[in-house]
């Protein structure tokens, strides 16, 4: 027998036996050991349901914000009136949004914070703002003057970074 004292670490099972893992606080001899004791598994429901949740009030916030930007820029100058296709213009942002994974990605971060996203959300409302002005003949009674892009750009984004970081 050996008189060495038998370590008193957490153990965790891995292949079927029992192996040491060392405390927190002590280096352990062998890290593939330290490591077996992680195991990712599915998250609960609870929290599933709370990111679910989050990804549409982002969704519900930025259709607000697509809605109150392109109404005050209609509204700045000229005589653009909307078109009933302009609803269909919409929910363009969330698509953009949800291609550029602007939602999924909220799940993988440690912290959630709108500053970190402002260069994604700043190149989702240019694209925006240039595919409303691209397409302003099927959107809008009238050719959107250039201050009203740049404004349906500049509300757009600040509407939106806004109602983000609420």
């Amino acid at each position: 027998m050996s008189s060495e004292p038998r370590p008193s670490g957490p153990k965790t099972e891995h292949h079927g036996r029992l192996r040491q893992v060392a405390p927190p606080g002590r280096r352990s001899f062998n890290r593939r050991l330290a490591w077996a004791a992680i195991v990712e598994g599915k998250s609960p429901q609870l929290i599933r349901d709370r990111d679910r949740l989050y990804r549409w009030l982002l969704a519900a916030s930025d259709l607000g914000s697509a809605y109150l930007a392109l109404g005050l820029a209609l509204a700045v100058g000229g005589d653009s009136r909307p078109r009933f296709t302009m609803l269909a213009a919409l929910p363009l942002v969330v698509v953009v949004n949800k291609l550029l994974r602007l939602y999924d990605r909220d799940e993988l971060l440690l912290r959630k914070t709108t500053l970190d996203e402002v260069p994604l959300i700043f190149h989702v409302v240019t694209l925006y703002a240039l595919l409303i002005w691209l397409f302003e003949d099927l959107l809008v009674s009238s050719d959107l003057a250039q201050g009203q892009v740049l404004t349906l750009w500049l509300l757009l984004f600040v509407t939106t970074v806004t109602g983000r970081a609420l």
